[in-house]
């Protein structure tokens, strides 16, 4: 079988993608492709993999866990989605770490699917923008705890990166910026499915109906109907043309209110980040989904 495991990272996507996949249930199962609901896996799974960091695969957890979906347990393809899979929110950094444990939780899941052929997708964001989700996402925690001496600019995506492919070296990786989800969405839905040919997709326009006006929307909902055998590349394009005509005023705007952070600090930490992104393309074994 063929897992594939949308992992995060928070603060994404707001679950998005898990809802547009159940929106296309029975059209993807025709295609082969089972999606089963998060409430049937998501803890179980966390559970198993939490206690292998510590001990062996017993015997029978994957089936277990597999009879336990609700859907055929002969589809050639399983999607499963987690935005906190590698940890929750409040112990997503330390030690000057994206998700310390990412590298442990992937070898988990390598042993526990060890029958199976194993894909692993992920959103990047820029650390100006994840870093203030965290501590907004753990007011209680404090934003010293949360932190645990994390100097933001020695965050890098791609030292977590590097860290899961030396663990798990046979499970491919595949990633997209969050800013730039408008423009791949539709890419990211039919890669996450194995679609080799692309369908419509109920949903795929959800992200860009957040940016855009209305108008616009449905105008490039027209265009693209008719014009059905664009490339991936081609798509982008006539996305980011109409983004640029009819995007909402706010579109770019993110405001970040954090104790002694400035613009100055956002500018440095959005420069390493971009750095950080052509590492990121380099890394073998690791796809990455760009405009």
């Amino acid at each position: 079988m063929k897992i594939a495991i949308h992992a995060g990272v928070f603060g994404t996507d707001d679950d998005q993608l898990t809802k547009c996949l159940l929106r296309n249930r029975d059209v993807l199962l025709e295609k082969g492709v089972s999606v089963p609901g998060p409430s049937r896996y998501r803890r179980e799974l966390r559970h198993i993999l939490d206690k292998m960091s510590y001990e062996s695969r017993l015997d029978g957890q994957r089936e277990t866990l597999l009879n336990g979906l609700d859907g055929p347990l002969d589809c050639p393809r399983l999607l499963l989605t987690n935005p906190n899979y590698f940890s929750v929110p409040r112990r997503a950094l330390a030690r000057n770490r994206f998700y310390p444990n990412a590298d442990m939780r992937l070898a988990a899941t390598r042993d526990l699917f060890q029958e199976d052929q194993v894909e692993v997708f992920l959103g990047l964001c820029n650390p100006a923008i994840f870093v203030p989700k965290l501590e907004a996402d753990a007011p209680g925690a404090g934003i010293y705890e949360v932190f645990r001496d994390c100097d933001p600019e020695a965050l890098h995506w791609s030292e977590m990166l590097y860290r899961m492919r030396a663990a798990a070296p046979n499970i491919p990786i595949t990633v997209w910026c969050h800013e730039d989800t408008p423009l791949i969405w539709p890419e990211v839905l039919h890669r996450i499915c194995g679609l080799e040919t692309p369908i419509p997709l109920e949903g795929e326009y959800a992200i860009l109906r957040q940016v855009m006006h209305p108008n616009g929307l449905e105008k490039l909902r027209d265009y693209m109907a008719r014009n059905s055998t664009l490339t991936d590349q081609q798509r982008r394009e006539v996305t980011a043309a109409f983004l640029e005509r009819h995007a909402l005023d706010d579109y770019l705007e993110t405001e970040i209110h954090l104790p002694g952070w400035t613009q100055e600090t956002v500018d440095t930490l959005t420069r390493i980040y971009e750095e950080d992104l052509e590492r990121i393309a380099l890394i073998e074994g690791v796809r990455f989904i760009r405009p």
